[in-house]
């Protein structure tokens, strides 16, 4: 199997977690340093690596510009539409069966309603647009080709690795701290997915042999964004509190709500709750610290 940016959060965890047994994992990153499974990346040899090697699959999981302050960065974006493109459409010529690219909870920004496995057309950013854009675009690409898609859309992966930005990343950096984060609209309903579980949904999805199409990833249970603080105080009843922070509401914000249907028929389901979630990543940054 091909892993295309293996130096990320989710990149990063499955190169280091799918399981060996099943997968010979090769890596293909911009900034890598070669190794025995690893190739450097450029655009004139990617076809002749795909040729040479008989992957199975590929997983394109690089993303240039996911941070907030680069989401409306339109140029920067559209970078990441052509060179995925260009992924498959090596894959699609070197008879690669199985193509898997990750989609983005950004795409059903503007919805009120639960977001469906299908396609979406978001502008609400030039992330979501490009995100929206790019999965069109590999359906069309691999029509009548023996390259099966899958866009996984992927919803609030969290643990440890993830972008500091992130909302359980700033509240467990608080925690570090000894006081609570600050949380708008802690009534909110959110789906948040541990790492382990985002793992063990793409092993699922590799593993079928005839699914495709726009698959949703997430945590079919909600959890209110005030559940994070209260996981915290449980592990820490000590913790400064901020009163004040948690009565915010705004009633303009609304819940991205997934159905989560073809990858639960694959007899996949998660495992760890959102408290436990929580402590597994206390307890990792705990033990980097030590």
């Amino acid at each position: 199997m091909l892993l295309i940016g293996s130096t990320g959060f989710l990149g990063g965890a499955l190169k280091s977690n799918l399981p060996s047994k099943k997968f010979e994992i090769y890596t293909l990153d911009r900034n890598c340093k070669p190794s025995t499974h690893s190739v450097q990346l450029s655009n004139e040899n990617l076809e002749s690596i795909i040729a040479t090697v008989s992957f199975d699959a590929i997983i394109a999981c690089g993303w240039d510009g996911v941070l907030k302050e680069y989401r409306n960065n339109w140029e920067q974006q559209l970078s990441n539409v052509g060179r995925i493109e260009g992924y498959l459409r090596a894959a699609i010529a070197g008879h690669i069966p199985i193509f898997i690219s990750l989609g983005s909870q950004a795409e059903g920004e503007d919805l009120s309603s639960p977001i469906e496995e299908g396609i979406l057309e978001s502008n609400s950013t030039a992330y979501s647009h490009a995100k929206t854009t790019l999965s069109r675009n590999l359906f069309e690409i691999a029509h009548g080709s023996g390259t099966r898609v899958l866009w996984a859309r992927v919803f609030s992966v969290y643990g440890p690795g993830d972008h500091q930005d992130s909302l359980v990343s700033t509240c467990v950096s608080a925690f570090f701290e000894n006081r609570l984060n600050s949380i708008n609209n802690p009534e909110l309903e959110w789906s948040f997915l541990y790492i382990s579980d985002f793992i063990n949904a793409i092993d699922s999805l590799l593993s079928q042999s005839d699914l495709e199409g726009v698959v949703n990833i997430a945590n079919p249970k909600m959890e209110k964004l005030i559940q994070i603080h209260n996981c915290l105080l449980e592990i820490n009843p000590t913790l400064a509190r901020l009163p004040e922070a948690l009565q915010q509401l705004n009633n303009q914000n609304r819940p991205l709500i997934p159905k989560v249907e073809k990858i639960m028929l694959t007899g996949w389901k998660p495992q760890v709750s959102f408290s436990d979630g929580i402590k597994k990543t206390i307890s990792y940054l705990k033990d980097c610290e030590e």
